[in-house]
Formats: structure tokens, sequence, C-alpha cells
């Protein structure tokens, strides 16, 4: 007969009760995310542009781990003040950030040649450019290793 030791996998010590934003986390890549993070204990602030969506969201997390945390912000990343009022929220109601996933994207469906310029350019703003208007949401706290 064999013996099979179940370790505690190291995702879960590494973001139980840990502080993490996730970008584009209303559905798809990000809300997966968000679901593998609340089953491992961590605290989540969910970013999308809808709140219906991140409501639906947060109450599907909230069901399977009644005592986490989760919050939600609407925030279209192709907006730099809107950008600046998620810092603000995050600022105030978060002593510490310990991860960030930049998730949010979009993606104009059809023939290259075929897709006007103006959704070309929100494309690249979106998918590219946001990378660096998030950073600052964790420059405002230390660094410290995660795991």
């Amino acid at each position: 007969m064999q013996t099979t030791i179940v370790a505690k996998p190291r995702l879960v010590r590494c973001f139980n009760g840990r502080n993490i934003v996730i970008t584009g986390a209303s559905q798809g890549i990000g809300r997966a995310i968000a679901n593998e993070l609340c089953a491992n204990g961590a605290n989540l602030l969910m970013v999308a542009r809808r709140q219906e969506t991140l409501c639906r969201a947060r109450n599907e997390l909230v069901s399977l781990n009644p005592q986490g945390r989760f919050d939600i912000f609407a925030c279209d990343i192709g907006k730099p003040d809107e950008v600046d009022k998620l810092v603000d929220h995050v600022a105030s109601n978060f002593q510490r950030i310990d991860g960030l996933i930049n998730n949010a994207g979009i993606v104009n469906p059809g023939r290259f040649e075929q897709i006007p310029p103006n959704q070309i350019e929100e494309e690249i703003n979106i998918n590219l450019l946001h990378n660096a208007c998030y950073p600052q949401i964790v420059t405002l706290y230390p660094r410290r290793r995660l795991c």
C-alpha cells in the first residue's frame, strides 16, 4: 500500500491574507485568477470597466469565501483621470498592496485592415500603455517579497 503525503500548496502560503489588485477582473482570465486567489485566501481589489459585471463577480467570490475581502472599483484604464481615482482609492483603503495583476485589455475582432484607426489606437492604449499607469499603485507602498 502506497502512502500519499499531501502538502499545503505553496500558493496557499503565498496568498493567504495578501492584498492583490487585479485589473480586468470581472470576466475571462481576470475572473479566473480572482477565483483562484480567493480560494487561496487573498484579499482582492477587483478592477474593471463595468460596475455590474464587477458586482456579479464579487457576489460569486463572497459565496465561495464569506470571510474574504473583495473590493471592487469600476475604472476605464484608457482614461487617466479614472486611473488617478483608482490610485487614490487604493491609497485610502489599503495599508499595503502585495501584488498587482495587470490583466485588463481589449480586442477589436476582425481583419486588421478593416478596423478603424481610432479603435486600433484605443487597443494600443489599453493593452500596452496602461502597464505604465498601474505600477504607481504598488509604488505607494514599500517593496517586500510576496512569498
